[in-house]
């Protein structure tokens, strides 16, 4: 440091001068005493600043180590501009140096240290982070002492504390400043340093060109290999950053020049060998990573080589290669960094390339399980994809058993035909089974018979489930147009093929590259086979025919939403949802509808007989001559059973519905309006941006689905 050294070499002299004259006769003892005085206080304010600066050295040796031991241990570049943590011992280090200067200051401020102690106490709050008040401290020194030796480098750690604080504009102003002082003084090493800074906060603010020529020059002033070698990566950072991949790797092979630095020339090679993959010079890549493995000083770094290394296999098509050395840093550095990302990059490999979902949901598992990692998270949702594939392909399986056992006793005249209304309940109880034949045959020996189209609705419902996992969570597109069309082949469903051929089309759309069907074919579809559902909406807008179609039927949308609602158990709101198109739209044919599906809830879903036989009175009374109220009108039950407070409790809840009527009709213009312009969003972009390819065929290339 510049000022201890003039501060040893003024303290010498001091010494030697006062030596002399107390050596000298005594005849010049009352003057001697005079002068005593003055040497006790010019010691004590000495010693005081001689502690407080070797102190001072001690600290900033104690950040400087513990920076480079952990940026060894790191596998991420730390040569950010950031103030490392400092740790309590250093801390209080500098907080006795703040003291022991501070105590010069107030009790010696005519001395010739005050300047020393002012840069001393600003460079103390700077690594205590205290930046505002070691702002204060470089500007008073600035202001006071313009001519002392300390002024120049104190404007650099002037600029420095404003970059800091965050003021950029103020820290490159000062930084030219200190610059313009550095030529006028000749001092070159002040010069470097401050474009150094300069073109960290000019790389900051993204001026990037200009930072880079405030590199060069930073690097051509400087004596200093320690500061030339920074200035080198930070330049090939920046190029690797816009891309510009060849020069990033010049530029990061270039910092060996300048430092024997073991994490250093680790770090520069193995980004330049990262680069060199980029470009697709895979075989300079993997010679400068073969080099560092052989090196026996880069044997702690030895698990990212290795990784990086099977990832310059996957580029160049060595599967086995790649899976081996993944396989090796997985079991060889367990719960490590690497171990996770190489698990993560075999599931990849595994549903990419080699096909099988069970390995692949192995090592997503693995990564589920690790410590938090960027990866972690997608690890765990792949994860949970993969329970929902097996548990789909499962009922696909079981389906297929009951099926051949369906059509074997067909055969043998044991079995007719019976539709089953709900496919999503059997497949439940499909799924929760422990041996199909033995449920076959129980579901047979009961005054229950099966078809073929019940069967084939519970395998279309499961495709649609491995269509959604594909299209949406493990992101396989052509795997989700296969079992989406699987989905559409094996069931035709007004409820659920809308959708499937909605997301076709938008596939189709996405990708026109494709060799797929026009997204144009899945709209027209769609406007041929569901014209009523929401789907079937927004396909029009596409293919210019909203103008031709006459006034939404909005008691049909309302309707199709309440049945989804009741499909889903969620009966309580379904009937909410009847009410209002009761309500809303009392000349619909939805509204008898709507009114007895209110009745079916609560006489075969909630159990509440008492209030399904007021809305069946209700439906044959106010709809007569339809359908409804024919069928409500047959409705009997045991009037023993039936709890006359319950129903009057009933009767009461229906008639305060009938108050809010008028409410609810000033509001259906509104209702109707929304419907229309705002249709329910049946259709989002997946949790990365994309939307697939397109469908109708099941790829060569990929048999495993």
């Amino acid at each position: 440091m510049k000022d201890n050294n003039h501060f040893n070499n003024y303290l010498n002299s001091i010494f030697l001068s006062f030596t002399f004259i107390f050596c000298g006769c005594s005849i010049f003892k009352p003057v001697g005493d005079i002068i005593t005085r003055g040497y006790d206080n010019t010691v004590s304010y000495f010693n005081v600043y001689y502690n407080a600066s070797r102190i001072f050295s001690e600290a900033e040796d104690e950040i400087k180590t513990a920076e480079k031991t952990a940026r060894s241990k790191s596998s991420t570049n730390q040569f950010n501009n950031q103030t490392p943590q400092i740790s309590g011992t250093a801390r209080q280090k500098f907080s006795q140096v703040i003291d022991k200067c501070s105590y010069i200051l107030a009790f010696y401020p005519a001395s010739s240290l005050v300047d020393n102690s002012l840069f001393l106490i600003g460079k103390s709050f700077y690594y205590q982070m205290e930046y505002m008040k070691a702002e204060r401290k470089f500007e008073e020194l600035i202001a006071q002492y313009p001519k002392s030796s300390l002024t120049l480098e104190a404007k650099l750690w002037n600029a420095r504390t404003k970059e800091k604080l965050g003021n950029l504009d103020e820290a490159i102003k000062w930084c030219e400043t200190t610059i313009e002082a550095a030529i006028a003084d000749d001092d070159k090493e002040i010069e470097s340093q401050a474009r150094l800074l300069n073109a960290d906060i000019l790389n900051k603010k993204n001026e990037q060109d200009k930072a880079i020529k405030e590199y060069e020059i930073a690097i051509e002033l400087s004596d200093d290999d320690e500061m030339k070698s920074k200035a080198q990566m930070n330049m090939a950072n920046i190029y690797f950053g816009n891309g510009k991949y060849a020069m990033a790797a010049a530029a990061f092979l270039k910092v060996g020049e300048y430092t024997s630095d073991i994490y250093l020339n680790y770090f520069c090679n193995l980004q330049a060998a990262i680069a060199f993959r980029e470009i697709g010079e895979y075989d300079k890549g993997i010679e400068i990573i073969n080099s560092m493995i052989e090196d026996f000083r880069n044997k702690e770094y030895l698990p990212s080589l290795l990784y990086e290394r099977a990832n310059d296999y996957v580029a160049v098509g060595k599967l086995y290669e790649a899976i081996e050395e993944y396989n090796y840093v997985d079991t060889t550095y367990k719960n490590t960094e690497h171990s996770t990302m190489s698990a993560y990059q075999l599931g990849k490999i595994y549903i990419e390339q080699e096909i099988d979902y069970e390995l692949a949901f192995k090592y997503f598992t693995k990564v589920s399980s690790s410590p938090a990692t960027k990866i972690t998270q997608d690890g765990k949702s792949r994860q949970l994809a993969f329970t929902r594939y097996f548990d789909a392909r499962r009922k696909i399986a079981k389906a297929d058993s009951l099926l051949f056992i369906f059509q074997e006793k067909s055969k043998e005249g044991q079995v007719d035909s019976i539709n089953i209304s709900n496919p999503d309940t059997l497949i439940n109880q499909i799924a929760n089974i422990d041996s199909v034949q033995t449920t076959a045959k129980k579901i047979i020996a009961k005054p229950i018979i099966l078809n073929i189209d019940s069967i084939n609705g519970i395998k279309s419902v499961a495709a649609q489930e491995l269509g959604d996992i594909f299209y949406s969570d493990i992101l396989v597109p052509d795997s989700a147009f296969y079992w989406y069309n699987q989905s559409l082949t094996w069931e035709y469903n007004p409820k659920r093929s809308p959708r499937i051929l909605y997301i076709l089309a938008e596939h189709s759309r996405r990708y026109p590259e494709m060799k797929y069907p026009l997204p144009e074919e899945y709209y027209q579809q769609l406007d041929r086979d569901f014209p009523e559902t929401i789907y079937a909406i927004e396909a029009r807008r596409f293919i210019g025919k909203e103008k031709q179609i006459a006034k939404v039927d909005s008691a049909a949308l309302m309707y199709q939403e309440a049945e989804k609602l009741i499909e889903t158990n969620n009966f309580l709101k379904a009937i909410s949802s009847l009410s209002r198109i009761a309500h809303l739209f009392p000349k619909s044919e939805y509204s008898a509808k709507s009114g007895y599906a209110i009745a079916w809830i609560y006489e075969h879903r909630l159990n509440k007989p008492e209030s399904a036989l007021v809305y069946y009175k209700k439906v044959e009374k106010e709809y007569s001559g339809t359908t409804y109220a024919s069928a409500a009108g047959k409705r009997t039950f045991d009037e023993s059973k039936i709890d006359t407070s319950k129903q009057n409790a009933a009767l009461q809840k229906e008639q305060g519905e009938q108050s809010q009527i008028q409410d609810i009709k000033e509001e259906s213009e509104i209702d109707e309006k929304d419907i229309k312009q705002n249709p329910p969003d049946v259709f989002k972009d997946d949790k990365d941006g994309r939307r697939g390819r397109t469908p109708f065929r099941k790829p060569a290339d990929r048999p495993d689905r």
